[in-house]
């Protein structure tokens, strides 16, 4: 918290703001819209674009699977990102894993 600036330390202090204070109302949606509707409220925020370099690798399949292993995969050319991230550790290994995405 020291290590904050103001901007830093009010949006951190807004976000623990309990449900039905004028705080919590006005928290800022990172340059998304809020739409107050009768008993609830909706908020959308734009998904980030990435530049070309942020972006991951996909992994081909045909690359790296024989044709036993692509059956699973029929259809699908290539992985997903999340699924490319962590495919070296799930398909190489029996490492137990747990993986969360949005």
């Amino acid at each position: 918290i020291h290590q904050m600036t103001t901007d830093q330390f009010h949006s951190f202090q807004s976000a623990l703001a309990p449900e039905n204070t004028k705080q919590h109302y006005e928290k800022k949606t990172l340059g998304g819209i809020r739409e107050q509707f009768d008993g609830y409220e909706t908020v959308t925020i734009p998904a980030t674009i990435l530049n070309a370099d942020q972006r991951r690798e996909r992994i081909v399949i045909e690359e790296v699977m024989n044709t036993t292993e692509r059956k699973a995969f029929a259809g699908t050319k290539s992985l997903n990102p999340m699924q490319s991230t962590v495919f070296e550790a799930a398909f190489s290994t029996s490492e137990n894993l747990l993986i969360c995405a949005p």
